[in-house]
């Protein structure tokens, strides 16, 4: 009798310190007039409250490949600006993809003394299949690029690091 496949759960965490206020970081992620110029250049839309709608929409280069309009989309879990964003995410490139399930970001914003915000990140893969060799994840999904931070005034070091 053949077995139903294990559902693991992966976690990926990160750090990173940027010389911005918070309100300006929440800015930077929830824009879609800031993120669109980050990551995959596609524009993220959300819906800011529980249960809104979380979207990527392909950019013209990414259409003209034959990708869908919405090529990534979610649920907006938690929103409080500008300190906290969890929503859920997976990519709808393909059928195959849109079946690996939805994954988990949860952004955390905090103000230091020393005039820098912290920026510890999670991202817990909710749907996945142990043993399934060759299906990988873009880990960085929810850091912000060096050309995005410096916009920013970034002049500290991120940190990243995982735990499975």
């Amino acid at each position: 009798m053949p077995t139903e496949p294990q559902a693991s759960v992966n976690t990926q965490v990160f750090e990173i310190y940027i010389k911005a206020s918070p309100q300006a970081i929440w800015e930077a992620i929830t824009s879609p007039e800031w993120n669109a110029k980050y990551g995959y250049q596609g524009p993220m839309h959300f819906e800011l409250r529980p249960g809104g709608r979380f979207q990527t929409r392909a950019n013209a280069d990414m259409q003209r490949m034959g990708l869908p309009e919405v090529i990534i989309d979610g649920e907006v879990l938690e929103s409080v600006a500008p300190r906290r964003l969890v929503h859920t995410y997976r990519w709808l490139f393909t059928e195959e993809s849109k079946r690996e399930g939805f994954t988990k970001v949860t952004y955390e914003i905090e103000q230091t003394p020393a005039g820098f915000s912290r920026l510890p990140g999670r991202e817990v893969e909710l749907a996945g299949l142990r043993g399934r060799a060759g299906v990988h994840r873009r880990r960085d999904v929810p850091r912000l690029p060096r050309a995005h931070a410096a916009r920013l005034g970034v002049d500290a070091p991120g940190r990243r690091s995982g735990d499975a």
